[in-house]
């Protein structure tokens, strides 16, 4: 993976009538300089755009009129540039193997990628991942009940720290302006320094399915044991027997005494075997009514997919509106350009898959239960065999037994009754304890999911963090640096780093997410070649006392000259080594914005010749 990423080398904006504004970076070092409000945080924003960011950068007054951007980067693996096109309104891309200069060259080709999720199209994120090193479909904890596919969104936010992020007051991988949750990105940082997803994390089931799932187990319980007392009402009583006549148990006396062994043998048997395909019988009526429920729940969740479908219709739809508001179908004006969000549409897009899921998991259920059901009937085809061979034994002695036939018949009658009566009640009474377990459990608050991974930020994270913070002379040798897992950032000297000032909490923010990329490089875990980092020494204010060469800034600026060299580092902020320190460190690459040189990004329009 270390071979994988990419660096930024320009980032350009043009627009018709307007001077091309351009400003290129190195692989390693970069330092954007100036005076406030000399427009250094609209390249920032525009690098935020360009790296897949749904929301238009505002553009400053003289940024008006520019309505096309373009990004170059360079791949690692191979040196290649590539150079992604994005127009100002649009939610997508274009991404082309070539350099700026030849972008518009018809005769080379381009993809294009769509910002968000569409269905069964590579996406920009996709794009992003995939030259970043990552494999797969990598799954990471959402929240309690669900996972999500990793995108390029949940990670942009630690590879671009704006002005508010660096000295922001929440724990240090929290985002600030991304609508990410603490679950959400605890497995993103787990992932980035561990290697391993939450491909294995079984969520819990969420209350509505889980009512859904016993409300119909309960109601098929409930039917099955009307049918039963159904059937036992319709035997009525067997509760009588009467096998006394003495005339013709007389007149068989003898014969009785010589054949009631067999005949005790053969329908003790045919008993066995009638009760045997009674239970046969009663199992395939409920594999009947089983598939029966499946079936409606099958169509149950179509009709949902269908729904589903129809929202994304509905967002296709709405994703093609252009900036003149015009629907695409009856070429009506719309007043208000509907903005459909993305969670919601990835959120559907992730029920959906479920749904699909749900409905390839019934009819697996469904073939099961038709098989199960063939196997019982090839079952009770095979006992009827055996029942119509006790049957042709019993008639040869109907002969000699013609007298107690009508007797033996009654008794027949009462055995089948008895027998079916019996297993008619025993199996009413079972269904009637699974009813009240279904109910209690139904009633039961279902267990939290707990989801424990051990602290992946080791003594070896903190050691980078440390060394950096230590070199800038914010922490001495002796102060540790510890990782919290409860709060979910770091210690500094025995110091909770929310807590720190201003100045302190854009540092040590500095330190932390430098020391991710590095970390993520020395274990070859995909994840970023690119680090920006907007003012992160602007609100530090060094001790007076100290001597210039021993200054927090001072000490940043060598250190990132001296160590910035296996990743690029975008570094935008009022603060700079002294001009006359810049030629020992030449490492950098200085790109100043000032009133007496370039003033600012966008260079505006055109003179008229």
């Amino acid at each position: 993976m270390k071979n994988k990423g990419f660096y930024i080398k320009s980032v350009i904006a043009v627009g018709e009538g307007m001077i091309t504004s351009r400003v290129d970076f190195n692989d390693g070092c970069n330092l954007l300089f100036g005076p406030s409000e000399m427009g250094k945080s609209s390249v920032f924003s525009l690098i935020d755009f360009m790296l897949g960011k749904n929301e238009a950068p505002k553009l400053p007054p003289e940024g008006q009129g520019y309505d096309t951007f373009y990004m170059e980067i360079v791949t690692k693996e191979d040196g290649v540039t590539h150079t992604v096109g994005r127009l100002l309104k649009e939610k997508s891309v274009t991404v082309k193997d070539c350099t700026y200069e030849q972008f518009n060259n018809k005769a080379i080709n381009g993809a294009a990628y769509p910002i968000s999720a569409k269905k069964q199209k590579k996406t920009y994120s996709q794009y992003l991942m995939e030259l970043n090193g990552f494999e797969g479909d990598l799954q990471l904890r959402k929240s309690t009940t669900d996972k999500a596919s990793f995108t390029y969104t949940w990670i942009r936010h630690l590879i671009l720290a704006d002005e508010n992020r660096i000295v922001s007051e929440t724990p240090i991988f929290n985002p600030s302006d991304e609508k990410v949750s603490a679950t959400q990105e605890k497995s993103v940082i787990y992932y980035l320094t561990t290697g391993e997803d939450d491909s294995n994390f079984l969520g819990q089931e969420k209350a509505e399915h889980r009512n859904l799932r016993y409300t119909g187990m309960i109601e098929i319980t409930k039917e099955s044991i009307e049918e039963i007392n159904r059937k036992i009402q319709a035997l009525g009583d067997v509760s009588f027997a009467d096998f006394k006549d003495e005339t013709a148990m007389e007149a068989l006396q003898s014969k009785i005494s010589e054949d009631e062994i067999k005949l005790k043998s053969l329908y003790d048997r045919r008993a066995e075997l009638e009760d045997e395909k009674r239970q046969l019988v009663s199992k395939q009526m409920f594999a009947k009514e089983f598939i029966k429920r499946m079936e409606m729940l099958e169509n149950h969740y179509i009709t949902d997919l269908g729904r589903y479908e129809y929202l994304f219709d509905g967002a296709n739809l709405f994703s093609i509106l252009t900036v003149t508001h015009v629907c695409p179908v009856c070429n009506s004006a719309i007043k208000d350009k509907t903005q459909i969000n993305d969670e919601f549409l990835a959120s559907i897009q992730n029920e959906y898959d479920q749904m699909k899921s749900k409905i390839k998991d019934i009819k697996d259920v469904i073939e099961k239960k038709e098989k199960e059901k063939l196997r019982l009937l090839n079952k009770i085809n095979a006992v009827t065999h055996d029942l119509d061979g006790i049957a042709t034994e019993v008639n040869n002695f109907s002969n000699q037994l013609l007298s107690i036939k009508n007797l033996l018949a009654r008794y027949q009658e009462n055995i089948e009754k008895k027998t079916e009566a019996r297993f008619l009640q025993e199996e009413s009474q079972r269904l009637y304890k699974k009813l009240a377990e279904l109910e209690k459990e139904k009633a039961k608050r279902p267990a939290t999911t707990e989801y424990k991974r051990e602290t992946s930020i080791n003594e070896e994270f903190c050691n980078l963090v440390k060394e950096k913070l230590v070199y800038w002379n914010v922490l001495s040798e002796n102060e540790p640096v510890v990782f919290d897992e409860n709060g979910f950032d770091f210690v500094l000297g025995g110091k909770e780093r929310i807590t720190c000032g201003k100045g302190a909490r854009g540092v040590t923010c500095a330190a932390i997410l430098m020391s991710l990329l590095e970390y993520s490089l020395l274990k070859d875990i995909p994840f970023s070649n690119v680090l920006v980092l907007d003012s992160p020494i602007t609100a530090h204010f060094s001790d007076g006392k100290q001597i210039a060469e021993q200054t927090t800034q001072t000490r940043f600026f060598k250190y990132c000259n001296n160590n910035i060299k296996d990743y690029q580092l975008i570094i935008i902020d009022n603060k700079s080594p002294e001009p006359n320190d810049r030629d020992n460190l030449t490492n950098i690459n200085y790109i100043e914005f000032s009133k007496d040189g370039r003033n600012g990004f966008y260079l505006g329009e055109r003179e008229n010749l």
